[in-house]
């Protein structure tokens, strides 16, 4: 199933997560379909593998969201899905910026929608189908 974060002031711009495969061990990887729509057009579509690793610790950073030992930034060690956040003060929303392969996108979104998206990222990597070898 297809997990959405939508931008909360531009209901026809946002992000979909989908989990292609997934293996639980730790040592094992994801294969995920990531889809950015800016104005309800499809922008751009990536398909990228995460070891289960660089998986859990960004579900982690989402569910207990904002970290602050991450000083607004969560990054790939191989810099494919870059993640980095910026607190607008007077509006209480964060202004996320993703960049996939020096393609940026930008939500504004509120501490519930991340924490919420950690939570079905979890819930959705293990209902995935298995990668079988």
């Amino acid at each position: 199933m297809k997990i959405t974060l939508r931008d909360c002031q531009a209901n026809d711009t946002f992000i979909n997560f989908l989990f292609l495969s997934h293996t639980p061990d730790p040592d094992e990887g994801s294969y995920l379909e990531v889809s950015f729509f800016n104005n309800s057009k499809l922008e751009r579509t990536s398909e990228f593998g995460w070891a289960n690793r660089v998986l859990y610790k960004f579900i982690e950073i989402l569910k207990n969201f904002p970290v602050n030992d991450q000083d607004g930034h969560y990054s790939h060690f191989e810099k494919h899905f870059n993640l980095r956040w910026i607190h607008e003060n007077a509006t209480g929303y964060y202004l996320i910026i993703i960049e996939d392969v020096g393609n940026l996108f930008t939500l504004k979104v509120t501490k519930d929608d991340l924490v919420n998206l950690g939570k079905q990222l979890e819930i959705e990597s293990y209902k995935a189908p298995k990668y079988l070898k």
